[in-house]
């Protein structure tokens, strides 16, 4: 693993494989230099020289546990200048309302296990390493899940309700597993309508306030998770990030691997999630290494003599306003699928 990781910081991929074939330094050295020569882009020279620009004082100001230091793509070199210029854009968050007993351990080692296994959650960036932005990503880190305690919260009347503005806050270690059975209050049915209403009203200040927060993206993390435990069994997560690390893509598929691995962890049932197809630095050495003057080219003759499409004028404000949401419900048959 060690070896592994020397030869990518210097651009070179090796599979774990190859260390058992070529099983002397001379082999294995006559392996790379034979790999070098057939396919010169697998060293990745754009992710490399992100590096070698980099002066001693500046290297000194990284952390020691750099894994890569990367260009950014051109969406994020675009979110990265706008988000500075107005903060609090560019923040997507969800709030996730759940009913069950809560292994806050299980859940907090997922969301652990993910950050060990994408890049883009040990991110941060920087603009004063390069002449350009780059993204600077750690080899580990270990992530404090949120978690705030609305179980004793009293429901009050209508017109005296208030929430405390300061619930007792507790982030737990993840060797520790909270009994969500541990201080519960239980109401009765109208008294608990209340209760969730007022613990739904605290989150939703507290969400608001997450955003209004924001993000310095100089630092790691970019993302908040915080879980919200409420009276009879029910929770609620405020997953917060920043553009330049998800997109609806990623959210989605973070996501998906956080209930499975949850799920697993919870039941005791653990196993591994099957390996990426690739890594975050290889497509970026993928993008980097594309000819885009040639891409231009192409695109200009294949769209030559092509009308510009205009959006209709017609589609003003006023009338947008009246717009009604609907639904569409579609049926996909087995053979279409």
């Amino acid at each position: 693993i060690m070896i592994r990781h020397k030869c990518e910081a210097q651009g070179i991929h090796l599979q774990t494989i190859d260390l058992f074939r070529y099983r002397t330094i001379s082999a294995l050295a006559q392996h790379i230099d034979t790999c070098g020569k057939a396919s010169p882009q697998r060293h990745g020279t754009a992710l490399q020289s992100m590096r070698t620009r980099l002066h001693r004082g500046q290297r000194r100001r990284l952390p020691a546990n750099i894994l890569d230091v990367l260009p950014l793509f051109a969406a994020q070199a675009q979110i990265l200048s706008e988000s500075t210029q107005h903060q609090g854009s560019y923040l997507p968050q969800v709030i996730l309302h759940c009913t069950g007993k809560l292994d806050f351990a299980a859940f907090s080692q997922a969301v652990n296990l993910l950050v060990g296994r994408h890049e883009a959650l040990r991110s941060f960036f920087s603009t004063e390493l390069a002449p350009e932005a780059a993204q600077i990503v750690l080899t580990e880190a270990d992530y404090a899940v949120g978690y705030a305690d609305l179980t004793h919260i009293k429901p009050e009347p209508e017109h005296n309700r208030r929430l405390d503005t300061h619930p007792r806050h507790a982030y737990q270690s993840k060797k520790h597993r909270i009994d969500s059975d541990a201080g519960q209050t239980h109401y009765t049915d109208n008294q608990q309508s209340v209760a969730l209403q007022q613990c739904n009203d605290y989150i939703l200040r507290a969400a608001d306030h997450e955003l209004s927060q924001g993000f310095d993206v100089t630092r790691w993390p970019l993302f908040r998770i915080t879980i919200y435990q409420k009276p009879e069994h029910q929770f609620s997560i405020v997953w917060t990030s920043h553009h330049l690390i998800m997109d609806g893509w990623s959210t989605t598929i973070f996501y998906r691997e956080l209930m499975l691995t949850y799920a697993r962890l919870a039941t005791r049932q653990f196993r591994p999630l099957p390996s990426r197809p690739c890594s975050l630095s290889q497509v970026v050495r993928h993008i980097s290494n594309k000819d885009v003057d040639v891409a231009h080219r192409f695109w200009r003759s294949h769209l030559a003599g092509s009308e510009t499409a205009e959006l209709p004028k017609e589609l003003c404000a006023q009338q947008a306003q009246k717009w009604v949401p609907g639904g569409l419900t579609v049926t996909l048959h087995a053979e279409t699928t």
